[in-house]
């Protein structure tokens, strides 16, 4: 069956190098592995998801920091009000526009 497959896969892909290039790849694993396509597959699978668990984490975790911080920002310009600082020492203090400071108030 597996055969079967890669003949299938060399008739669609006659003209296509990197159909081609895909084949040697899966035989050379296989060869190397002494495993099956089924296999193949399922590691294939299992590795992209592993590396988008990854990459969804990663991406997360950097959101969550910039919402951290903007959000750091904007309780000291508060507490900044609060003090009756100017809105402009507030907002070179912070970072923030003098807009996002009034809309504090």
């Amino acid at each position: 069956m597996i055969s079967e497959n890669m003949k299938q896969m060399k008739q669609m892909g006659k003209d296509d190098e990197a159909m081609e290039q895909s084949i040697a790849y899966v035989q050379e694993f296989l060869k190397e592995n002494g495993t099956t396509w089924q296999d193949k597959l399922t590691y294939e699978k299992n590795k992209g998801r592993d590396e988008g668990l990854v990459e969804g984490h990663a991406e997360g975790l950097i959101e969550g920091r910039a919402e951290g911080l903007v959000e750091g920002r904007a309780e000291t310009a508060r507490n900044l009000l609060q003090m009756n600082l100017s809105i402009e020492d507030i907002a070179k203090a912070t970072g923030l526009s003098k807009i996002e400071i009034e809309a504090l108030k």
